[in-house]
C-alpha cells in the first residue's frame, strides 16, 4: 500500500496544529505553516484575518451545496446598485454647484435695488403669467418657463427699465423665445420671430431684444431650474403615486415662480419644498 507523503498548505491555524481529514479511505496528513508574528495575514494568534487592502471575492453560488461542515465560507454582501446609479454622486455635485455660480444667480432685491420703483411685485407676476400662456400656446418644452423667468430676473438684475407695459411684454416675449431654442431642438417648427410680435413691436425690435437679453446675461443658459431638480430628486422613486407626486411638485414649483419672494432661494430648495408639499397633500 502507497504512502501519501504530507502536503504543505499555507493555510493559518494556530500554533501549527495538524489537521486530518479522511478522504477516499485513504488517511492523509496535512501539514501547515506555523504561527508567523510578522505576517499581518497571521496578526492573531485565535483567528486568521484578511490583510488590510485585500478584496473579498464572493464565493461561487455552487458553493453553497458543495461546502462540508469543515471548510467556512465567509458571507460578504456582494449587493451592488443598478448602473444608473454609477455617477449619481457626481450628477448630484455639478447640479448643486452649477446653481450657487454667481453669473447665473439673480439678485434676490432687485425690484427694490436696480428697478427702484419701475417695476412691482405684482407687475412681475403679471408677466410671468403672460409668459405661461406664451408657454402654453406654442406647446415649448416643459421646462421653458423656469428658464425664461429666470432670464428675465437676472437681466432684471443687471438692468433698469421703464415701466412701459408693452416694454415688459417684449422682454417676456424674448426670454421665452431664447428659453425654446434652447430647450427643444424642434422649436423653430413651432415658433419663430413672428410669434414675438404678440407684444406690439417689429421684428427687428424682438430680434434686438433677444440680443441685448442674451448679452446682458452673458450668454450662460445652462443654470438648472427648480424644474430640472424636482425631476433630479424624484429619478429614482418607484413607489406607488410617484407620477401624481412629481405632477402636483412641478405644478407648485410652477406657481413658486409667481411670487418674488422665492427669486431668494436656490431652485434646489424650491424644488425640494414643493415635493415634500406635495407629498404632504396626496398623504404619500
Amino acid at each position: 500500500m502507497c504512502t501519501v507523503p504530507p502536503i504543505v498548505l499555507p493555510c493559518c491555524l494556530a500554533g501549527g496544529d495538524v489537521m486530518k481529514k479522511k478522504t477516499m479511505a485513504t488517511h492523509v496528513e496535512v501539514a501547515v505553516f506555523p504561527h508567523v508574528p510578522n505576517n499581518p495575514m497571521y496578526a492573531s494568534n485565535t483567528s486568521p484575518r484578511t490583510p488590510a487592502g485585500a478584496v473579498v471575492l464572493a464565493a461561487p453560488l455552487s458553493y453553497g451545496d458543495d461546502a462540508t461542515d469543515d471548510v467556512d465560507v465567509v458571507a460578504t454582501n456582494t449587493k451592488q446598485q443598478p448602473p444608473q446609479y454609477d455617477y449619481d454622486a457626481d450628477i448630484d455635485a455639478t447640479l448643486r454647484t452649477m446653481e450657487k455660480e454667481t453669473i447665473e444667480r439673480p439678485s434676490p432685491d432687485y425690484l427694490s435695488d436696480r428697478q427702484a420703483g419701475e417695476m412691482l411685485m405684482m407687475d412681475r407676476a403679471d408677466l410671468v403669467e403672460k409668459m405661461h400662456r406664451f408657454c402654453i400656446s406654442y406647446d415649448l418644452a416643459p421646462g421653458a418657463l423656469h428658464r425664461a423667468v429666470s432670464f428675465v430676473d437676472r437681466f432684471l438684475s443687471a438692468k433698469k427699465i421703464n415701466r412701459d407695459e408693452r416694454q415688459i411684454r417684449l422682454l417676456g416675449a424674448a426670454a421665452v423665445f431664447a428659453v425654446a431654442k434652447y430647450e427643444d431642438r424642434n422649436t423653430m417648427q413651432k415658433i419663430n420671430v413672428d410669434g414675438v410680435m404678440y407684444a406690439g413691436c417689429t421684428r427687428s425690435e424682438a430680434v434686438d431684444q433677444e440680443r441685448e437679453l442674451l448679452a446682458t446675461i452673458g450668454f450662460c443658459l445652462s443654470a438648472p431650474t427648480a424644474y430640472t431638480f424636482v425631476d433630479h430628486f424624484m429619478r429614482h422613486s418607484q413607489e406607488e403615486g410617484t407620477a401624481t407626486v412629481r405632477s402636483l411638485a412641478h405644478h407648485l414649483a410652477n406657481m413658486a415662480l409667481q411670487d418674488y419672494r422665492c427669486v431668494a432661494f436656490l431652485p434646489s430648495v424650491v424644488a425640494a419644498s414643493a415635493i415634500l408639499l406635495a407629498r404632504m397633500v396626496l398623504n404619500c
